[in-house]
């Protein structure tokens, strides 16, 4: 959603408030929206383990050479709590 304010501090106070109080925990406040076409499942599902797992590994050596787009699809696709399943071998 998009909101605007003459008081931006007071509006992201109590849009972070009212989110943290349902009990939602995975909440992230952008200047530009996400490009939901860099996401490889649903927004209302969290993504499995193989592309949580892709995703760190293109951190490490992104396949186009571009870092920032790694970590546009990266933020695109991982909870903002963090990775939800173990990835052991990749470390």
């Amino acid at each position: 959603r998009k909101y605007s304010s003459t008081e931006r501090d007071s509006l992201l106070a109590s849009l972070l408030d009212g989110v943290r109080a349902s009990g939602n925990r995975d909440v992230c406040v952008k200047m530009t929206p996400t490009h939901k076409g860099q996401r490889w499942g649903l927004l209302s599902m969290p993504v499995d383990e193989e592309v949580e797992s892709l995703h760190l590994r293109f951190l490490a050596t992104p396949p186009n050479g571009n870092f920032a787009d790694a970590v546009f699809r990266f933020n695109a696709n991982i909870s903002y709590s963090g990775v939800l399943h173990a990835v052991t071998q990749d470390g």
